[in-house]
């Protein structure tokens, strides 16, 4: 059976063909209202045009903070968005293995 393409203008948890295909993290505040979203195609245009299609205050991803030639060969989603965004980006390096917030990372491979 074939899962039909995500539809980002949509909270990932309102279409039923993704219900369950990820563990999303969740705020421990439940105040906080979070919605997930899927989509498909290149990460950085994705993330660029569903930013401007809601009118994104804020962009907040995290980053492997690779520099040099692996950046060069691999390429940066984020360094790409904190370049084209209209709105501010935060971008958080991603705890090393070795660093003790690692552990409390949820679903971080090393």
């Amino acid at each position: 059976m074939q899962v039909p393409s995500p539809d980002p203008s949509q909270p990932v948890e309102s279409q039923e063909a993704w219900n369950g295909q990820f563990q999303w993290p969740q705020p421990s505040d439940l105040k906080i209202v979070v919605e997930h979203r899927v989509a498909k195609g290149d990460a950085a245009e994705e993330i660029l045009r569903f930013a401007k299609a809601v009118k994104c205050d804020l962009i907040v991803m995290g980053t492997h903070g690779r520099t040099g030639l692996r950046r060069l060969l691999t390429g940066s989603v984020a360094e790409e968005v904190l370049r084209n965004a209209t709105c501010p980006v935060l971008a958080l390096k991603t705890p090393s293995p070795d660093s003790p917030l690692a552990e409390t990372m949820p679903g971080e491979a090393g």
